[in-house]
C-alpha cells in the first residue's frame, strides 16, 4: 500500500509549483542576454560557487525528504493523527528558535552556524534511516526526530540569508537571490517526483540515506568558503534579540505577511499536508502510470517555463508583457518548510 501511495503523492507535490512556474516566466521575459549572463557570471566566483553546488544538493535531498517522511509514518501502521504530530514536530521547533539562530549567527558567524546546523541534520537523517533499514521506528523516535531537524532548519534558515552578503558582492546580491530561487525551485518540483518513485522502488529509507549524504555535500562546500571570522559582539545577545524584534515590529509589510503565511499554513495548508496523503492511501489505488504522471507533471512545468521564456531572453525589445497565469492569486502561499 505505501508503494501506491508514494506513486500517487508524488504528482500532488505539483500543485502547489504552478505559481513557482509561473512566476518563472514573468521574471524570464524581463531578462535580456546581458542580465543572464551576468547571473550566470556570479557563478565563476570560487566562494559563491562551492556553496551553491552544496546548497542545490542539500535542497534536492530535504525536498525528497520531506515526502519520505509521510510514507515512513504511514508505513509503520500510524494513524492520521499521530501523523500529524510528526509534521507539528517538523514545523514548530523551526519556528520558535527562528529568531534566536539570527542572533547567534550574527554573533559567532554565519557559516560556523550553518555547518553545526548540517553536521547535526546529516546524523540525524542518518540515524532515521538506520532505524528505518533496521525495523519499524517507534512514533517517540518520528517525533525526536522531526523535532531535532527542525531545530536545525531554525538556525539555518536565517544564517542563510546574511551569508549570501558574504559570499557575494553587493551589487549582485540581486544575481545570487535570482540564482537561489531557480534551485529552489526546480528542486521542490523535482524532489517529491523523485522521491515518490524511490518510495515505491524501495522504502522510505533509502531517501533519508540520499537526503543525510546531500547534507554531507553541503558541509564540505561550507567548509570551503573563505568568509572572514565573525567580529566582537558589541551587545548582549538579549539586547540583540531585542533590537531583531523591534525591527520585525516596525516593517508592517512583513509581519502582515508573516501573518498571511502562518495563516495559510495553519488552516489550509498543514490540512492538506495531512489529510492528502491519508485520503490517498484510502482511495487511490495508485500505480506506474500515476508515478510517472508525477514526474511527467514536474518536468512539464520546468520544460514549459523554459520554452515561454526562450523568446523574451532572446528578444530584448519586448513590450508590455502579459502577467503569465498563476494559482497564487487564489491560493496563496505557502512556507518551503512544510
Amino acid at each position: 500500500m505505501t508503494k501506491r501511495l508514494a506513486k500517487s503523492i508524488a504528482s500532488r507535490g505539483k500543485l502547489r509549483h504552478s505559481a513557482i512556474s509561473a512566476a518563472a516566466v514573468n521574471a524570464a521575459r524581463e531578462e535580456t542576454p546581458g542580465k543572464v549572463r551576468r547571473r550566470l557570471a556570479l557563478l565563476a566566483q570560487r566562494d559563491f560557487k562551492n556553496f551553491y553546488a552544496g546548497y542545490v544538493t542539500s535542497l534536492l535531498g530535504t525536498a525528497m525528504s520531506r515526502i519520505a517522511l509521510i510514507f515512513a509514518v504511514l508505513d509503520n501502521g500510524r494513524s492520521a493523527t499521530q501523523l500529524g504530530y510528526v509534521l507539528a514536530a517538523s514545523v514548530l521547533p523551526q519556528v520558535l528558535v527562528m529568531l534566536g539562530g539570527g542572533v547567534l549567527a550574527d554573533r559567532i558567524g554565519r557559516r560556523l552556524v550553518m555547518l553545526t546546523t548540517d553536521a547535526s541534520r546529516l546524523a540525524v537523517q542518518g540515524m532515521l534511516a538506520a532505524a528505518l533499514f533496521l525495523g519499524s521506528p517507534p512514533l517517540w523516535l518520528f517525533l525526536l526526530l522531526s523535532g531535532l531537524l527542525s531545530i536545525g532548519d531554525g538556525f539555518f534558515t536565517p544564517a542563510l540569508g546574511g551569508l549570501r552578503a558574504e559570499i557575494a558582492p553587493p551589487d549582485r546580491l540581486p544575481d545570487a537571490n535570482a540564482l537561489l530561487s531557480v534551485a529552489e525551485s526546480a528542486t521542490s518540483v523535482i524532489g517529491p517526483a523523485l522521491a515518490g518513485v524511490l518510495v515505491a522502488l524501495s522504502n522510505p529509507a533509502v531517501v533519508f540515506a540520499l537526503d543525510a549524504a546531500t547534507y554531507g555535500v553541503s558541509v564540505v562546500a561550507l567548509a570551503s568558503l573563505t568568509i572572514p571570522a565573525a567580529g566582537l559582539p558589541v551587545q548582549s545577545p538579549w539586547r540583540d534579540f531585542a533590537d531583531s524584534w523591534r525591527q520585525f515590529k516596525a516593517q508592517t509589510w512583513l509581519w502582515v505577511t508573516t501573518m498571511q503565511y502562518a495563516l495559510f499554513n495553519l488552516f489550509t495548508w498543514a490540512p492538506y499536508l495531512l489529510l492528502g496523503p491519508v485520503l490517498a492511501r484510502a482511495y487511490l489505488g495508485g500505480a506506474w502510470p500515476t508515478s510517472l504522471l508525477g514526474f511527467a507533471a514536474g518536468y512539464a512545468a520546468l520544460s514549459s517555463a523554459v520554452v515561454l521564456a526562450v523568446p523574451a531572453i532572446r528578444s530584448t525589445t519586448w513590450r508590455n508583457p502579459s502577467p503569465a497565469p498563476t494559482c497564487a492569486a487564489t491560493t496563496g502561499s505557502h512556507s518551503e518548510n512544510y
